[in-house]
């Protein structure tokens, strides 16, 4: 974890963390996620962890997000109580509308563009994405390969939510990114 970028990252303005190491370990995780809400605290950030319900519970996040082989929404909220955020990653109109229905908190919606940390991902269609904007009364997260380049392509089509990693934390100033991308949701 690269905590210098990250509280760089929280100066800029990002106002929600989400702990993602796929290759890490629940106690790893664990971990990594109590460091992180150390640092968020300053900032009154929350911090979710990525497909680990245990971890999330664990650590003490506000909450988790899954992946359509994670977790359910209801196993997760029967681990992590009522009051937890609880995301589901979703890539088309019906998944979102089904995480909807199952009580998430929130979407995650993508991949918007070619993306270095999923390369395999197919980017989504974006009428389909305008859609589950209009039809799935959620906050939904637009995900996958977004910079300051590309998100105005986004915001005409309703975006005001976006989950960036590398736009920011490979930025060599982490703080002017997530500034600049946050005056443009604005």
């Amino acid at each position: 974890m690269r905590s210098n970028s990250v509280v760089e990252a929280l100066r800029g303005g990002v106002d929600l963390l989400q702990l993602r190491a796929k290759a890490a370990t629940t106690r790893e995780r664990i971990r990594w996620s109590v460091a992180l809400q150390e640092l968020a605290a300053p900032f009154d950030v929350p911090v979710l962890v990525n497909d680990d319900v245990e971890a999330a519970a664990r650590s003490g996040a506000r909450g988790v997000h899954v992946g359509q082989r994670d977790a359910s929404v209801n196993e997760a909220r029967a681990r992590l109580g009522e009051g937890a955020w609880i995301g589901v990653s979703t890539h088309n109109l019906e998944e979102a509308v089904a995480a909807w229905k199952a009580g998430a908190t929130h979407l995650g919606m993508g991949c918007c563009f070619p993306s270095p940390t999923k390369p395999e991902a197919s980017p989504l269609n974006h009428t389909e994405f305008r859609q589950t904007l209009v039809q799935v009364p959620l906050p939904v997260f637009a995900i996958g390969g977004i910079d300051a380049g590309n998100l105005a392509q986004l915001r005409v089509l309703g975006v005001r939510h976006v989950a960036v990693s590398s736009a920011v934390l490979d930025h060599e100033n982490p703080t002017s990114a997530a500034a600049d991308l946050l005056r443009q949701l604005l």
